[in-house]
This record gives C-alpha cells, sequence and structure tokens, in this order.
C-alpha cells in the first residue's frame, strides 16, 4: 500500500517485494496491483496497514486541520470490498491525532535501557519500555 505526498483522491496497490514471488526476486520495477479511490482527499500519508481484509488504517502527515480537525490524523479507510486487482472504493474517516511526543528520548537512551535476560532457548532484549523496543530478535550475547 502506497500513500503519496500532497492531497490525493487515491491510495496504491503494489505487490509486496520478497514476500510475492511474482515480484523479481533481484528487483526492479513494481507494477501497481491495484489501485483504492478515496471518497475524500486526504494528505501526506505516510503508510497504511491492513487491519482486515476490509479496513485499513492510514497514518498522515498533515498538520493544515484543512481536511480534518485533527492535526496529523490516524484515518480509518473502509473498503467497499476486499483488495483483488480491480479498482475499489474506500471511505475515509477521522479516528484521531496522533500523538506527537515519545517516551523514547534519544538512541543512547534505548541503548541503555535494555539488558538482556537467559532463559530456555534463546535469550531476546528486554527494554525498560515496551514502547521503545524494537521486534524481539535472538541475541548472541551471554551475560
Amino acid at each position: 500500500m502506497s500513500g503519496e505526498w500532497g492531497d490525493q483522491n487515491r491510495l496504491q496497490v503494489f505487490p509486496a517485494p520478497r514476500l510475492n514471488p511474482s515480484t523479481p526476486p533481484t528487483g526492479g520495477t513494481l507494477p501497481q496491483a491495484g489501485q483504492i479511490t478515496l471518497d475524500r482527499p486526504v494528505r501526506d500519508i505516510q503508510g497504511c496497514d491492513f487491519v482486515d481484509g476490509t479496513r485499513l488504517l492510514c497514518a498522515s502527515d498533515d498538520g493544515s486541520r484543512t481536511l480534518f480537525p485533527e492535526d496529523r490524523p490516524l484515518l480509518q479507510v473502509d473498503l467497499d470490498r476486499p483488495v483483488d486487482g480491480r479498482p475499489v472504493t474506500g471511505h475515509v474517516t477521522s479516528l484521531f491525532a496522533l500523538p506527537q511526543r515519545s517516551i523514547c528520548t534519544d538512541a543512547r537512551t534505548r541503548r541503555r535501557a535494555w539488558t538482556t535476560t537467559r532463559r530456555a532457548g534463546p535469550c531476546a532484549p528486554r527494554w525498560s519500555s515496551p514502547a521503545c523496543a524494537p521486534s524481539p530478535r535472538p541475541c548472541t550475547r551471554t551475560g
């Protein structure tokens, strides 16, 4: 799923590279796999994630409050039907303003915040705040 900068009335759908066997393994041009026509304009969409087959949540970096009352809104897009390569229409609703503060202060703080713990099997970082933590990953250190 791809948003675009500026005012747009669509979202573009592209195949997922490396996850979709129809995309070239060495990279290259990704053909557009579909398009979602929106029932109202959106601005500066940073990205969208599917919640289920017919609902997306999209982060907008639009701070103007001219299209939606919220500053940098989280948008919900409800589709008429699942994406299948044919054009589909989406109904846009603004849910709320995305928080503009983070409890993560800087990379140095995040590095100091984690410790490894020994468990049966691989160990994973333990962070002082789950909001600052990346996805769990195996570690190679033992202490």
